[in-house]
């Protein structure tokens, strides 16, 4: 934080003026360690990185009593995860906020006398109507994706997406002698910290469904697993990405091409990362290694690992990465020219339009950027109070 307020010319910005808003957003959600004991998903990673004398972080997760069922992306079960839907937007509605749902936002025009959205919606019947709402100011929060395709759209912004970033990830299926129940089990809880801030490795979420996906990168010779996922776990490794990419509005297309191109940096920080995943496997005790790469059949050793990934044959092309970590495309601060926005969320060039959400990240911050999102969308609430003499 300290460095993006020198680097990008942010002011009033920093870790020590951040502080209070992270706070803000741990309470608001209740981020918190998981009690009683964490299952063997987790205790793998603990396994590994102990033996290896590696540092690890336990996890801090937005819940409340949670029981541990492994449905946090499915719906929780039991309302333990503490979602924007059970905290902020239920006390916004509380509030007085008005909520429209099934509604997409198409345009945006601003001038010095206010702001003028134009949205449609479907009624109870699915019949599409159009809204046009008028006001004073706008805080637009759609995401690293649609917040610049919204600006673009309206011609607001001709820099917004072009500097894109997101973490790129690569993942494993482990599977071990003994049971791991990773479907019955908590999500991995602890994440290796070693290697940071450029190589993250953790634990990911693990159902039937995900699982399957997996195998898809070498169904010939990974349909065994389906009878045998309960020895398995699914992992990950995560670069502090260095690239850029971009966020475009294409006519005629209703959503947006996005593309990410990793620097040689990126793949240098890739193949280190995918060494270190799997010496943490087969340090735990993993017997077998699936990688995502397509038409893959296993790695059996750390040998066969550093063998292949080292090679200068070795095929990036077949490599299929991922991610959930998406920011940057409207980066926040003061330098002409790369700015969106400046130092506190107000879009260059209007007077009246606003960013909060995670476009705002200058770049790729290595870690989960939820608490880093909800810090500046506090942060930008709160100077905007101030700058209009409400505070």
């Amino acid at each position: 934080l300290d460095i993006w307020a020198d680097k990008y010319k942010i002011k009033e910005f920093g870790s020590e003026e951040l502080k209070p808003y992270y706070d803000r957003a741990f309470d608001a959600v209740n981020a918190s360690l998981a009690h009683g004991e964490l299952g063997e998903p987790s205790n793998i990673i603990k396994k590994g990185a102990a033996s290896l004398g590696w540092k690890i972080s336990s996890l801090e997760r937005a819940q409340d009593n949670c029981i541990g069922n492994n449905r946090c992306t499915t719906g929780c079960p039991s309302g333990a995860k503490q979602s924007m839907s059970i905290t902020l937007l239920k006390d916004s509605i509380h509030r007085g906020m008005r909520l429209i749902s099934q509604c997409r936002v198409s345009n945006v025009s601003s001038n010095k006398h206010g702001v003028f959205t134009v949205a449609h919606a479907l009624d109870e019947n699915n019949k599409k109507y159009k809204i046009k709402i008028k006001s004073k100011f706008i805080f637009i929060c759609c995401g690293a994706v649609h917040t610049p395709v919204l600006l673009q759209r309206s011609g607001i912004s001709k820099k917004a997406g072009k500097t894109f970033q997101l973490h790129p990830t690569f993942k494993v299926i482990a599977k071990f002698p003994q049971i791991v129940n990773a479907d019955k089990n908590r999500l991995p809880l602890f994440a290796v910290t070693e290697f940071m801030p450029d190589i993250r490795l953790g634990g990911s979420v693990f159902t039937p469904a995900f699982f399957s996906t997996s195998l898809a990168d070498d169904w010939i010779s990974r349909k065994k697993l389906m009878k045998e996922y309960s020895y398995c776990g699914l992992y990950y490794a995560m670069i502090r990405g260095t690239g850029r990419g971009s966020v475009r509005v294409m006519p005629f297309l209703k959503d947006p091409i996005v593309t990410y191109k990793l620097s040689d940096n990126d793949w240098k920080n890739m193949k280190n990362a995918i060494k270190h995943l799997s010496k943490l496997m087969f340090s735990a005790g993993a017997s077998e290694i699936y990688p995502s790469i397509r038409n893959h059949p296993a790695w059996t050793s750390l040998e066969e690992v550093h063998g292949e990934i080292d090679n200068a044959s070795f095929q990036k092309k077949m490599i299929n990465l991922m991610t959930i970590h998406l920011f940057s495309s409207c980066p926040m601060g003061e330098i002409e020219g790369q700015s969106v926005t400046n130092s506190f969320g107000k879009v260059k060039n209007t007077n009246n339009v606003f960013v909060a959400d995670a476009s705002l990240i200058p770049e790729s911050p290595g870690v989960n950027p939820q608490a880093t999102v909800m810090a500046l969308a506090y942060r930008t609430a709160e100077k905007f109070l101030i700058h209009q003499g409400y505070r």
